[in-house]
């Protein structure tokens, strides 16, 4: 069964969508100084070890330059964009979208607080004024945001739930994110331990004696084994940072709770509303929000 939307939770809706937006446009900002941050510290190692070693008299001074600029500014961007009030921002903003999502599928299965209709959308109004409040002070943040709110049915049937809650959410959200993620470490792991074999065969190399010369110069092999092991390190940092490993862990083992769930409540009779039915449904939200938690736990990690 669905019905038409009511004017209460088509407003928690757009408040989901705009912060949810908002959350989108405030992580891309930190992944792209996170990029940046990696780039520059890769072409100033290069540039500063390339302008002691490697380049002739008259491109010295401007690779150093170059090079040096390019450190500088590594803190002064990550300081800007990836210091701990712009995280807790992004963090913050994604929390608001999620608890706008759960009070409104909360209200949509009839579950507590919500099952009794002369008074649903007058708590569901409170649910929203309250997270409303709590993101006041940050709400200039969805200014100029796009986005496109759903349009939700007003009620839902277990079938319902269980598709467009729990399945829709572990298949269309936590294991292609997992997925995703789980590239992308691959991918830092293939170019860190590439980079480890050159700094290996660099250093072998090093050690036996070896003398390489480029346009007529002496490459110094030794300098060039530190700015490959650097550059290694600084790859690998900016995987620890982005949290690859650790998030594909916990969106797999929420997704695989989700299903459970669903499976469970699959195979039993439920009566709507009902206590039962109010007590799956705050377990599945609950699910929902401890992997909430446990993200904003691992990214508040590089804040502490």
């Amino acid at each position: 069964m669905t019905s038409s939307t009511s004017p209460i939770l088509q407003a928690v809706a757009e408040r989901q969508a705009a912060w949810s937006a908002t959350a989108g446009k405030l992580k891309a900002r930190a992944d792209r100084a996170r990029t940046v941050v990696l780039a520059l510290g890769v072409i100033g190692a290069v540039l500063e070890t390339a302008a002691g070693t490697l380049l002739a008299e008259g491109a010295k001074a401007a690779a150093a330059w170059t090079g040096a600029c390019c450190l500088a500014l590594i803190p002064v961007i990550s300081s800007r964009f990836l210091g701990r009030a712009k995280l807790e921002l992004w963090t913050r903003a994604r929390s608001a979208s999620e608890s706008f999502k759960s009070e409104a599928f909360k209200f949509r299965a009839g579950a507590a607080p919500y099952e009794d209709p002369e008074t649903a959308e007058s708590t569901l109004h409170e649910a929203m004024s309250r997270i409303d409040v709590a993101m006041n002070d940050i709400r200039h943040e969805t200014a100029n945001v796009d986005y496109r709110a759903k349009a939700w049915s007003a009620r839902l049937t277990v079938a319902e739930f269980i598709e467009q809650r729990l399945l829709e959410q572990a298949c269309s959200f936590y294991r292609p994110r997992a997925s995703r993620y789980k590239a992308r470490s691959d991918r830092f792991r293939a170019v860190e331990f590439g980079l480890a074999l050159v700094a290996a065969a660099l250093g072998a190399a090093a050690g036996a004696g070896l003398h390489v010369q480029v346009d007529d110069q002496p490459l110094e092999l030794a300098a060039w084994v530190a700015v490959v092991t650097t550059v290694s390190g600084a790859f690998a940092t900016h995987a620890m940072a982005a949290r690859y490993d650790r998030l594909v862990g916990t969106y797999l083992a929420t997704a695989n709770r989700l299903e459970t769930l669903a499976l469970r409540v699959q195979r039993t009779s439920m009566a709507v509303p009902s206590p039962a039915w109010s007590a799956f449904v705050h377990e599945c939200e609950e699910a929902i929000s401890t992997e909430n938690e446990s993200w904003k736990t691992i990214w508040a990690e590089k804040l502490a």
